[in-house]
């Protein structure tokens, strides 16, 4: 298993990622935010 932190703004890159974090400034504050691309999400059917 590898894992591989990559930093880019590139769509086609971030179109093939298996996770997607963001990271902006606030207030100073460095805030992180996980990315849910709506192709991978896995949705349930009842």
């Amino acid at each position: 298993n590898n894992q591989i932190i990559m930093v880019t703004l590139k769509d086609a890159t971030v179109a093939k990622s298996d996770l997607i974090f963001g990271v902006y400034p606030k207030n100073g504050i460095s805030q992180v935010v996980k990315y849910n691309h709506p192709s991978k999400v896995k949705l349930e059917v009842e």
